[in-house]
């Protein structure tokens, strides 16, 4: 009977993290450069599972089942928008988007090329270094439903 308290305390420690991670808030590892330079390489962050639909700007984690990941991007465009890139620029609703970098060039448009409109549910994100990132502009992960966003990022606090 002794080891009945340590064994329940264990259990109950378990059920929450899992309870907690599927409804609020779960850990995630940063692979990879496309975030650079607002997320590095093996950077921890928290993913808020509560947040309301992003907005355009927003970083969020979404299920890739075509690369079978996870992947972090930021949002630049949301459902009723139109988007294209032309000439290594993003344009939002005929409007030069600055949504991750006024000096971002697109050396691959990808399925940007052609002028899209997102219906409802339906998202762009693109990565912050954009020459690294497997985004929208690759048909392996498209334009994204909201059914796949799993949440935003909660942003980190700039070191000081």
């Amino acid at each position: 009977m002794k080891n009945a308290k340590p064994t329940f305390i264990l259990l109950a420690i378990v059920l929450f993290t899992f309870f907690v991670s599927q409804y609020y808030y779960q850990v995630c590892l940063i692979r990879g450069k496309s975030m650079e330079p607002t997320y590095h390489n093996w950077q921890l962050t928290l993913i808020d599972k509560r947040a309301d639909a992003p907005k355009a700007g927003t970083v969020v984690a979404v299920r890739c089942d075509a690369l079978s990941a996870v992947i972090i991007k930021r949002v630049v465009a949301v459902p009723g928008d139109t988007l294209v890139i032309r000439d290594g620029s993003l344009y939002v609703n005929g409007t030069k988007s600055t949504a991750i970098s006024p000096t971002a060039y697109y050396e691959n448009a990808g399925i940007a090329s052609d002028i899209i409109a997102l219906k409802d549910g339906e998202y762009f994100l693109l990565g912050d270094n954009c020459a690294e990132s497997v985004d929208s502009r690759n048909e392996s992960v498209g334009i994204v439903s909201a059914t796949d966003i799993l949440g935003t990022i909660i942003p980190q606090r700039a070191a000081r």
